[in-house]
């Protein structure tokens, strides 16, 4: 019922009073001849008052004329009559017009770029970078793709860990995440090979060096495991640049309280629609159709209103859908929090574990909480990697 009342407003409509001692067969012939008539309302026994297409009035006239009755238009509404109404008024269609096509002029460019999260790595050099993939100043903002942007950054410059564009009104953001990377060695330069992470000692090669730990010892953080110092027997001292593979078990732990209730929606079937118009400076509702929920999720579609060929003037139709919904507290139970808790402990995990790495075993525990009515939920993973890194010696 509501699409069809959208579908109406867009295409006009008009509210009439129809005057006549045979209402009846009135009604009984638009029926007849599929001519629809909604709110039809009773005022009283020779009239009545309904709404009616602007494309179907003209076709109720002879039915008017069969029956004896009078047709009067009592109001215009919808789309076509706004626009009319505006035509009418060309001098502030003019204006509005020109106020858009010099918003659009001033808006659709990129007047400035931001350049945020470097701290090792040269700023003219991102510019200059992102430069050549067509990102600068006096860039039309509709050609700009910053997906790509992210992507050729990263793939263009190693040191970056994660990019992204963000076009905010004329502005351009730019921000980068740098690799933490520890710094490269002059081959010359004396260094120790230490543990990046605490680990059990799984294998150790080494190439150039002195090695310090065996296998199955448990170092700590920034331990040395193979020493830049060797210290031979018959043999002066020296300093060397260590190198070697260090493979150790490294233990992953995280947990997790998961409530046993959740607050879940449920849409109810009813739903509104909201009109509105969109530019620059903001968002105008236009029309309300349905009534107003307290608790909703939205649908958006958005439509370009004015343009001609290449030409987008950045104003919007926006129709906003609204699905009432119902909030209720479900139980969901041990297995439900259980299952729960292991997906975003998966996905924690994820972010901490080198993809190189090898799991060897992984396994989740859960404990009730009686008092919070919650569940905790563990894991606990083990890891074969490499945990060696070159730390330079300090005279």
């Amino acid at each position: 019922m509501l699409v069809l009342k959208l579908w109406n407003y867009f295409k006009g409509y008009v509210i009439i009073k129809i005057k006549g001692s045979a209402l009846e067969r009135f009604i009984n012939l638009t029926i007849f001849h599929k001519i629809p008539l909604w709110d039809v309302v009773k005022i009283d026994s020779n009239v009545i008052e309904a709404k009616i297409s602007i494309q179907e009035f003209k076709n109720i006239r002879h039915i008017a004329r069969k029956t004896k009755s009078r047709v009067f238009i009592i109001k215009k509404r919808g789309l076509p009559f706004l626009l009319i109404k505006l035509l009418k008024r060309k001098f502030f269609l003019f204006g509005i017009l020109l106020f858009f096509i010099i918003q659009y002029g001033l808006s659709s460019i990129i007047w400035d770029i931001e350049v945020i999260g470097i701290e090792n790595i040269g700023k003219q050099d991102i510019v200059k970078n992102i430069e050549n993939l067509g990102l600068k100043v006096g860039t039309l903002k509709c050609i700009i793709d910053p997906k790509y942007i992210e992507d050729n950054l990263i793939l263009s410059n190693s040191d970056i860990a994660w990019a992204d564009v963000k076009i905010k009104g004329t502005k351009a953001i730019i921000t980068i995440v740098e690799k933490k990377l520890p710094p490269e060695l002059d081959e010359s330069a004396p260094c120790n090979i230490v543990a990046s992470k605490k680990g059990i000692i799984e294998d150790i090669v080494v190439l150039r060096g002195r090695r310090v730990v065996e296998k199955g010892d448990l170092v700590e953080e920034g331990q040395i495991i193979i020493s830049g110092f060797v210290d031979e027997e018959g043999i002066e001292p020296y300093l060397v640049h260590a190198k070697g593979l260090v493979k150790a078990r490294v233990i992953y732990s995280e947990k997790l309280e998961v409530p046993l209730i959740e607050l879940q929606e449920t849409r109810t079937g009813r739903t509104s629609f909201v009109i509105k118009i969109s530019s620059s400076n903001g968002e105008m509702d236009l029309k309300r159709i349905g009534p107003v929920f307290e608790d909703y999720d939205t649908e958006i579609t958005r439509k370009i209103v004015l343009g001609w060929r290449n030409l987008r003037i950045p104003v919007e139709l926006i129709i906003e859908k609204q699905y009432e919904v119902e909030k209720e507290k479900v139980f969901i139970g041990i297995e439900g929090a259980f299952k729960k808790g292991k997906d975003i402990l998966e996905q924690r995990l994820k972010e901490r574990i080198p993809e190189s790495s090898i799991i060897k075993t992984k396994f989740f525990e859960k404990f009730p909480i009686e008092k919070s009515k919650a569940l905790e939920v563990r894991v606990m993973v083990e890891t074969i990697e490499e945990i060696g890194v070159k730390q330079k010696i300090k005279p």
